[in-house]
C-alpha cells in the first residue's frame, strides 16, 4: 500500500517499510513539519478558543490512561524538566495519555538566566514544537510563556499568535519579581493575549484577563482535612526562612572557630543521632531553629539541633528543589511524619503563607543566648545593613538603556534590600567607582568584557547616600544618589 508523506512542503510517495522508517527518523531529526515564526523559526502554536472558566490545572506527573475522573482538566508541566522530557522525545506515546484531557499547556522547558543562549532557544523550540504537534492531532493547546531577561525577547514570544490565551507561572518567582514583570509587560505588548492563566499568586502590577490557579487548593484541603489538621505542623521549626533572615545564621556571621564550638557541642548532645528521624550517623549537620515575631520584628534562637542530610534537606526545601532533590525531600518528610502527599502540600502551603507574610520585613533583630548551646564566651557580631532608596525611576532606566552614544550606558539597576546590595548592569564600561557623600572613593571594580554586571554591598556603611561613576573609552557617566536609611 502506498502512503504519502509531507517533507519540506513536498509530497513524497513511499513504497517500502524501509523508506517509511527512514522518513520517520528524518522527521524526528529535522522537526520542520510545522509552520514557523520568528528569527529562529519557532513552530507556530495557533490561536484557539479557550474558555478560562473551564480551566482546572492537573500536573502532568499525575496523568494516566483512561483517567475518567480528570478528563475535564488541563494538563500543566510546571515541574522538573526530566519528568516530562519524553513528551518531546516520544510525543506519540505521550499523546496516548494526554489526548483525553480538556487541554494542555505547552511544556515549560526551563530557561535559566545562566544557560547558554543556544540552550535557551532550544528550550523555547521544544515548547512550541510540542504545542504544534498536539494541536495537529486535534488537541487544545495553551502556549506557556517563559523568558530569561531582555536578551531572550528576540525569540521567547515567537511561535504564539496574537490574541491567544497563554499561561505563565509566578510560583517561587518572588525573588525575581522585577525581572518577571518586565518580561510580563513585554509579553502583553507583543502577544496581546486574550487571557492569561497564572500558576501561582499574581503580582499586583500584572494586568489583563487573568485566571489564577493556586499550586495548592487551600479551600479544598481544608474541606477535606478539617482546619485543625490543615494547620498542623509535622516537623518542628520552619521550612522557609524569610528573606530578611537569610544572612543571619551563625554559620555565616560567626568566625569559623566560634561556629565550630557551637556545632561540636550540638553533635555531642545528639549522640550520633538525627534529632528528627533518629538516624544514627557521624555525618550530621548543625541546624539553627528560630522563632519569628512579626510584631516585634525579632528572631529568637530556640535551639541548635543535629540533623542527617535528608532531614536537613527538608528544612531547606527550596534549596533541595533548586538542586533537583525536591522529590527526595518530600518523600522523606512523608515517611518521617507518616503522612500523605496531600498533607505534605498542606504543610508547605502554610509555610509559604508564613514566608510571604514575613518577607514584608527587611531586617530582623536577632535574640540569642549562645551560652545555652555551649558558646559561653562567644560574642554576637551586630551587622548594620541600611535600607537603600534610589533616585532613579523606572521610566528613567528605560531611557538610559536606549541611549545610542559611545559613552558608558546603564542597562539596569537592581536593588536587593534583603541583602543590602545594588547590582549594576552596564556596557561600554571599563570600570565602576563608588563614592560616599563627600566624594571619597569607597570601592573600584574593573571590567574586561562587553557587558559589565557588578554588585555592591552597603553592609556596615553609615552614610547618608552613595553614588557611582562609570568610566569607558569615550567618556564617563555619574549616577544619581542612592540614599541609605
Amino acid at each position: 500500500m502506498k502512503e504519502k508523506y509531507e517533507v519540506d512542503n513536498k509530497l513524497i510517495e513511499e513504497k517500502t517499510e524501509y523508506d517509511k522508517e527512514k522518513l520517520s527518523k528524518k522527521l524526528k531529526l529535522v522537526r520542520n513539519e510545522f509552520t514557523t515564526a520568528g528569527k529562529y523559526e519557532m513552530p507556530l502554536i495557533k490561536k484557539q478558543e479557550i474558555d478560562l472558566d473551564e480551566i482546572d490545572l492537573w500536573n502532568y506527573t499525575k496523568t494516566k490512561l483512561q483517567d475518567e475522573d480528570n478528563k475535564h482538566k488541563t494538563i500543566h508541566f510546571f515541574t522538573y524538566d526530566w519528568l516530562f522530557e519524553n513528551v518531546y522525545e516520544k510525543p506519540e506515546l505521550a499523546m496516548e495519555r494526554l489526548s483525553q484531557y480538556y487541554a494542555i499547556l505547552s511544556p515549560e522547558f526551563s530557561l535559566y538566566w545562566d544557560m547558554p543562549r543556544a540552550l535557551q532557544i532550544y528550550s523555547t523550540f521544544k515548547n512550541r514544537w510540542c504545542g504544534a504537534f498536539f494541536q495537529k492531532h486535534g488537541m487544545k493547546v495553551i502556549p506557556t510563556v517563559c523568558c530569561a531577561g531582555e536578551d531572550s525577547y528576540d525569540f521567547c514570544f515567537d511561535g504564539i499568535e496574537q490574541g491567544s490565551v497563554v499561561a505563565v507561572s509566578t510560583y517561587c518567582r518572588e525573588e525575581y519579581k522585577r525581572e518577571f514583570m518586565k518580561s510580563y509587560n513585554k509579553m502583553m505588548e507583543v502577544i496581546k493575549p486574550a487571557g492569561i492563566i497564572c500558576y501561582g499568586t499574581p503580582f499586583e502590577e500584572m494586568t489583563g484577563n487573568i485566571k489564577v490557579i493556586s499550586p495548592f487548593d487551600q479551600e479544598e484541603l481544608i474541606a477535606t482535612m478539617g482546619f485543625d489538621n490543615y494547620m498542623k505542623k509535622y516537623l518542628s521549626g520552619e521550612l522557609l526562612l524569610p528573606k530578611g533572615a537569610w544572612g543571619n545564621d551563625f554559620s555565616k556571621t560567626l568566625c569559623k572557630k566560634d561556629w565550630d564550638i557551637l556545632r561540636n557541642a550540638c553533635y555531642e548532645r545528639a549522640n550520633h543521632k538525627c534529632a528528627i528521624c533518629g538516624y544514627e550517623t557521624d555525618d550530621l549537620d548543625a541546624h539553627e531553629v528560630w522563632d519569628f515575631n512579626i510584631e516585634t520584628k525579632t528572631q529568637t534562637l530556640i535551639d541548635i539541633i543535629a540533623l542527617c542530610s535528608r532531614c536537613h534537606g527538608v528544612k531547606h526545601i527550596r534549596n533541595s528543589q533548586r538542586l533537583g532533590f525536591g522529590e527526595n525531600a518530600k518523600r522523606h518528610f512523608m515517611k518521617v511524619n507518616n503522612c500523605n502527599e496531600l498533607e505534605f502540600a498542606t504543610h508547605l502551603t502554610k509555610a509559604q503563607i508564613d514566608f510571604e507574610e514575613r518577607n514584608k520585613i527587611y531586617r530582623w533583630k536577632m535574640i540569642a543566648n549562645l551560652e545555652r548551646f555551649g558558646g559561653k564566651d562567644i560574642k554576637i557580631k551586630e551587622v548594620h545593613i541600611p535600607l537603600i532608596k534610589s533616585e532613579y525611576k523606572e521610566d528613567e532606566l528605560n531611557l538610559l538603556k536606549n541611549e545610542c552614544d559611545f559613552t558608558p550606558r546603564i542597562l539596569d539597576i537592581n536593588i536587593n534590600n534583603y541583602e543590602g546590595t545594588i547590582t549594576i548592569i552596564c556596557d561600554k564600561t571599563n570600570k565602576i567607582e563608588w563614592f560616599d557623600n563627600k566624594l571619597n572613593l569607597i570601592d573600584t571594580k574593573f571590567n574586561f568584557s562587553e557587558k559589565f554586571i557588578t554588585k555592591f554591598s552597603v553592609k556596615n556603611l553609615d552614610l547618608p547616600y552613595i553614588t557611582f561613576k562609570l568610566t569607558g573609552d569615550y567618556g564617563e557617566k555619574i549616577s544619581k544618589k542612592f540614599y541609605l536609611q
